[in-house]
């Protein structure tokens, strides 16, 4: 979910509680706590280990580590000169506490909470498990909660600079608005993963569908990408939950090989290429933060190519308007883009694309 609707909802929250502004301003950091990540992950171009879990929404995205950035974070602002510029923003005197501590790590639950909902969630039980646990409810940014937050937002600093403070009643019916939204799109989303889901069950979907069945959330809000996987490919579909409406978009083989003309029987050495291309910690993060993972295998002047792509990303790039094309760009959280690789003798080079 986007970094706005994670200050907002704990500041409204916390206002409505009438907590102290220190504690307040607890729950708002560890609200966006570990969003803060997109500081740390360029460490991945020196560390690229998939066990440390660089990238956007990876380490800090658990309540150790989460609770960790949190912790960093009210440091900085509780000594000099944090604390000197944090006090003449925001006229709040910052130290730490248990009870501020507390505060922090509630608003970092918060936070992982609302990315579980979201498409590809969280590594919630990291450094012990690496596992992605999601809801896949709703998408990376859902536009209308994103609206409605930086309308929210945008009043509040209206009054904060016109020092003019917002009164509590007007905390509260905003915080009422938001949750109005929050629940109305939660609402309509979990209906729509329902109609999606029971298409399987009533062979709404067009085609032989054999295999593993999975539904994504899409960029708009009665959109979805279905997604069968069976041994050899991968099939992409459409689906509108308003008008229950499903389309084929495409399918992939899971390993499509291209060969030149000098090396027509040369794929002896493709399985244990491959297998060498799929150790790069790259690759294995990219397996890690992809919904599914298709490979494109290429075999020029004796030495392989290989260029891993994900089906739901690549199929949702082809129908994406283009006012959310250019949205995506700017956003740390983009549809996967394509990985490639190339391997010489025993060693694999990322080629093109670096995921970081």
């Amino acid at each position: 979910m986007d970094i706005i609707s994670h200050a907002v909802l704990p500041y409204l929250l916390g206002s409505f509680f009438r907590m102290d502004r220190k504690l307040l301003a607890a729950f708002v950091i560890g609200g966006v706590a570990p969003d803060l990540d997109v500081f740390i992950i360029w460490l991945a171009l020196i560390f690229p280990s998939p066990d440390l879990l660089l990238v956007h929404r990876g380490i800090t995205h658990s309540p150790i580590f989460g609770f960790l950035i949190a912790l960093t974070a009210m440091l900085l602002i509780s000594r000099p000169p944090g604390r000197d510029i944090f006090r003449r923003w925001t006229g709040i005197e910052f130290s730490l506490s248990w009870p501020v501590a507390a505060l922090a790590l509630a608003g970092v639950l918060m936070h992982l909470f609302l990315d579980y909902i979201i498409t590809k969630g969280a590594p919630l039980l990291y450094p012990f498990d690496t596992v992605r646990f999601s809801a896949e409810l709703l998408f990376h940014y859902e536009i209308i909660i994103t609206a409605c937050s930086l309308g929210i937002a945008l009043w509040l600093i209206r009054g904060f600079f016109g020092k003019k403070s917002v009164s509590g009643r007007t905390n509260n019916k905003l915080l009422v608005l938001f949750l109005i939204v929050l629940l109305a799109v939660g609402g309509t989303r979990v209906e729509g993963k329902e109609r999606a889901l029971a298409l399987e069950n009533y062979g709404d979907i067009p085609g032989d569908l054999e295999g593993d069945f999975e539904v994504f959330p899409d960029w708009g809000l009665f959109e979805w990408t279905i997604l069968n996987k069976n041994e050899s490919s991968f099939q992409v579909y459409s689906y509108n939950s308003l008008s229950n409406n499903i389309s084929y978009i495409s399918s992939y083989p899971r390993l499509h090989v291209e060969l030149d003309s000098g090396d027509r029987e040369s794929t002896s050495d493709l399985e244990e290429t491959l297998s060498l291309a799929d150790s790069h910690p790259k690759v294995v993060l990219f397996r890690w933060r992809a919904c599914a993972v298709a490979v494109n295998a290429s075999r020029n002047n004796g030495s392989w190519s290989f260029e891993y792509y994900d089906p739901v990303s690549r199929a949702g790039i082809g129908k994406d308007p283009i006012w959310m094309r250019e949205m995506v760009k700017l956003s740390p959280v983009k549809r996967s883009p394509p990985l490639e690789v190339r391997v010489e003798g025993d060693q694999a080079y990322i080629t093109g694309h670096d995921l970081f």
